[in-house]
């Protein structure tokens, strides 16, 4: 008896074996069949995407950053200062509203960061918000930027262009600014990618600061704007801009690189990294200038170069001489946090 239900108990479990693994052969096949339907039709979808955006017409799109920290101790002995406390917020955004037709294109393009940061060492003392509000909070990072471009193409790829581009900061406009005004090439290997290159153009430079001078000259821009949705739900933008001037390119030229990114979370929002990057050595000096020197008692301050000392509006660098300290180092930000994608 024990036997006979042994060997039917053997019987049922192969048998059970044969069906699970038939099963299981079976959910494997119908997966496989529903992947490749879906794989069909992620590129019939890739397909639509590519066709919208290859179709003339108006685009818009932007990339925004937010970052904000606000920080307090009270009675924290473990620190070293117990009564600290910070405060650091700051936004970095980028946009663009590009009109494309078979003929022409008009295309247009903005960046902003802004950013102010305070740290005290006893709030019981020094508040972390000022009295007067969060005006008085110290500016870390100032930049906007706005550029328009007209091109007529001579194919799908090169267009002969204008280009205008704008510089400054939100709390001193035109202290320093720049403005590029010239004609050239436009390049366009892919849709995500335009690339600008103008031989003809004038660096205009501006200042209100007496004790600052700032050159304008003629040179040769280039302006490289990329955006691409990259897997993952992860937005790029990236915008290359440099002036190489002919008459002092080792003074009066500039560049300036930023890229922005944005992992998506939920709906347009999610987390993002905005870094930029310059190199001018016109804003380096002009800031050395003003910031060296000494102060007297009643808080005067004389700067040891001033530009009446040269024999023209900017002065010799070489002047300056290796023992002053003086460095054209290059100038960085970083912003990480909360994004908003269109």
């Amino acid at each position: 008896m024990l036997r006979k239900l042994f060997l039917l108990s053997l019987v049922f479990s192969v048998l059970s074996f044969g069906l699970h693994a038939q099963t299981v052969d079976e959910l494997k096949a119908q997966k496989a069949e529903k992947q490749a339907a879906l794989d069909a039709l992620q590129g019939e979808v890739d397909a639509l995407q590519t066709q919208i955006e290859t179709f003339p017409g108006w685009k818009f799109g932007a990339l925004g950053t937010l970052g904000f920290n606000f920080n307090k101790y009270t009675d924290w002995y473990g620190a070293a200062n117990p009564y600290s406390g910070g405060l650091d917020f700051g936004l970095a955004a980028t946009a663009f509203a590009n009109n494309d037709q078979p003929k022409y294109f008009w295309r247009n393009g903005a960046t902003l960061n802004f950013q102010k940061a305070r740290t005290v060492v006893d709030h019981t003392t020094n508040e972390i918000v000022p009295p007067n509000g969060l005006e008085d909070v110290p500016t870390i990072a100032d930049n906007i930027g706005i550029n328009s471009a007209y091109g007529y193409k001579l194919n799908e790829k090169w267009a002969i262009s204008a280009l205008g581009d704008y510089k400054t900061t939100l709390s001193n406009i035109n202290d320093p600014g720049t403005l590029d005004l010239g004609v050239g090439l436009n390049w366009t290997p892919m849709p995500d990618l335009t690339v600008y290159f103008h031989p003809l153009n004038y660096n205009f430079v501006f200042s209100n600061n007496e004790l600052q001078a700032y050159e304008s000259s003629l040179g040769c821009k280039i302006l490289a704007q990329y955006a691409k949705s990259l897997p993952m739900g992860i937005a790029w933008s990236s915008n290359l801009s440099a002036f190489v001037s002919y008459s002092d390119p080792s003074n009066f030229s500039n560049w300036e690189w930023i890229n922005g990114f944005g992992f998506n979370v939920w709906k347009g929002i999610g987390v993002g990294f905005t870094v930029g990057l310059r190199g001018d050595m016109q804003q380096s000096y002009n800031n050395f200038i003003t910031n060296t020197g000494t102060t007297d008692a009643n808080g005067v301050f004389t700067p040891s170069f001033s530009v009446k000392d040269g024999d023209s509006n900017f002065l010799d660098i070489d002047k300056v001489g290796d023992e002053s300290g003086f460095e054209n180092k290059v100038q960085s930000y970083i912003l990480l946090g909360l994004t908003y994608a269109l």
